[in-house]
């Protein structure tokens, strides 16, 4: 059996087209625990949902969730790749960390769709990293949640994130004080 996905199109003026054979989607919630005094953040719950089309095989779709999973964890938090005049910053596993079984909360909550796409082969859309794309917004979101505080800059460090929360705090005490006029 061979499977021959439908030709690829452009789109047209009206904005119609086939520019991919089949789409996948997927939707994350994120639960953390931060450590004020540190900046320090920790994964504690992640809910995946992916429509994947149709499951062929549903132990190695959510095998394929749970790793991608464990490596959006050092993208959002440690991966910090840095370079400086060309140079890198970070060649060595003791300045570029990358996360371990202790940073991967001991269940991921991997929720499997199964919307048949009539263009994939059996009705199965292509998944394979499909995690990695909502997982940094979902842990900025759960730290404001935790913090009140936001981060935009990834990864999420312990530095930048006692950043974002000690400018939260300046915020908050300029905001507090009386304004003194004469």
């Amino acid at each position: 059996m061979q499977f021959k996905p439908t030709p690829t199109t452009a789109f047209d003026a009206d904005g119609q087209g086939t520019p991919h054979y089949c789409y996948g989607y997927v939707a994350q919630a994120v639960e953390v625990e931060v450590d004020m005094t540190t900046g320090e953040v920790a994964v504690l719950n992640v809910i995946s949902v992916n429509d994947v089309g149709r499951a062929i095989n549903k132990q190695q779709v959510e095998a394929q969730i749970e790793g991608c999973v464990a490596q959006a964890i050092g993208y959002a938090l440690t991966e910090d790749f840095r370079i400086k005049n060309g140079r890198i910053q970070t060649p060595h596993f003791s300045n570029y960390l990358l996360p371990t079984a202790l940073d991967v909360p001991a269940t991921i909550h991997s929720i499997i769709m199964e919307t048949p796409d009539t263009q994939g082969p059996f009705g199965a859309r292509g998944m394979s990293e499909m995690p990695l794309v909502p997982f940094g917004a979902a842990v900025a979101s759960a730290i404001h949640a935790a913090t009140g505080a936001w981060c935009s800059d990834m990864p999420f460090t312990p530095e930048r994130v006692l950043a974002a929360i000690n400018a939260l705090s300046k915020t908050k005490t300029a905001e507090a004080e009386p304004l003194v006029t004469r």
